[in-house]
C-alpha cells in the first residue's frame, strides 16, 4: 500500500478561458514546460466522488464566504479501478493543501456501502481522520465530477498549469467505473477552466505567458459548480 502524500500548501488561481484562448497557451507552454508524464499525448480524464454532509455545507460555505474549507473525494482516472485515490483538499483563501492515500477497489465498495471499520485499520492519519468525519458529520457520497484534463508542469516555482474541458457531472453512483454514467455540462459552451498552480512562486516568464487579464477569474471549485448545475436544473423541473 502507498504512503500517505502530504503536499505543502500552494497557490491556486482559476480563470474561465475560451477554447481559442487555451489552443494559444499551449502553444506558448509546450517549448517551455513539460507535459505532464501521465497524460501522454491528449491528456486523460479525471472522476472524482466527492463527500458532503446532509446540509451540502460546500455552497453554504461559499456564501458565507467561509475562508478555510475541506472537501473529501475519491478519484480515478480514465475509468480505470488501477489507481484509486482517497483525497482531501483543504482550500486556505487562494492557497489549497492535498492530502492523498490509495485505495483498492474493495475498500473503495466498502466506504461507498459504509462499512467504514477498515479505516481504523489503517495506518494513514488521513484515512483514520475521514473515518471520524464520516461517522460524525454524517458524510456521504453526493455528486460525481467529470473532465478531461491536459496538464504542463516547470520544475522552477513547482508549476503545475492544467486545462480543464469539458466538466460534467452526474448523480453519486457506486459503480464510478462505468463510462456509461449519464452525466450533463457545468459549463458555457466553448470555454473551459485554465488552473495555476505553484509552491514558491511564479516564474516571471510564465506569468508573462499567460497574459489572461481579459479572463474571468473563477471562485468555485468544480465540485460548487456542479451542485449549483444540479439545483439549476432541480427548480427548473419544477418549474415546468
Amino acid at each position: 500500500m502507498a504512503e500517505e502524500i502530504v503536499r505543502k500548501f500552494r497557490h491556486e488561481l482559476k480563470y474561465m478561458i475560451s477554447r481559442s484562448e487555451a489552443e494559444i497557451l499551449k502553444k506558448r507552454f509546450a517549448g517551455l514546460m513539460q507535459l505532464d508524464k501521465n497524460a501522454k499525448d491528449k491528456g486523460y480524464l479525471i472522476r472524482s466522488l466527492y463527500f458532503d454532509d446532509e446540509r451540502e455545507s460546500a455552497i453554504l460555505d461559499k456564501m458565507a464566504g467561509t475562508a478555510s474549507r475541506a472537501k473529501y473525494r475519491i478519484r480515478i482516472y480514465d475509468y480505470k479501478d488501477s489507481f484509486i485515490m482517497l483525497e482531501r483538499k483543504v482550500k486556505q483563501g487562494q492557497y489549497i493543501q492535498k492530502t492523498s492515500v490509495s485505495l483498492t477497489k474493495d475498500e473503495y465498495y466498502k466506504i461507498y456501502d459504509k462499512d467504514y471499520l477498515f479505516l481504523l485499520s489503517r495506518k494513514e492519519k488521513l484515512c483514520k481522520e475521514f473515518y471520524f468525519e464520516l461517522i460524525s458529520d454524517n458524510l456521504k457520497p453526493v455528486v460525481i465530477v467529470d473532465y478531461d484534463r491536459v496538464p504542463f508542469v516547470y520544475e522552477f516555482g513547482d508549476v503545475r498549469i492544467t486545462f480543464d474541458q469539458d466538466i460534467r457531472s452526474a448523480r453519486a453512483e457506486r459503480e464510478i467505473f462505468d463510462e456509461g454514467i449519464e452525466t450533463f455540462s457545468v459549463m458555457p459552451e466553448g470555454c473551459l477552466i485554465l488552473e495555476v498552480k505553484y509552491t514558491e512562486f511564479l516564474p516571471a516568464l510564465i506569468r508573462d505567458m499567460l497574459d489572461i487579464k481579459r479572463s474571468s477569474y473563477v471562485s468555485a471549485s468544480k465540485y460548487v459548480m456542479c451542485l449549483e448545475k444540479r439545483l439549476e436544473l432541480t427548480m427548473r423541473k419544477k418549474a415546468e
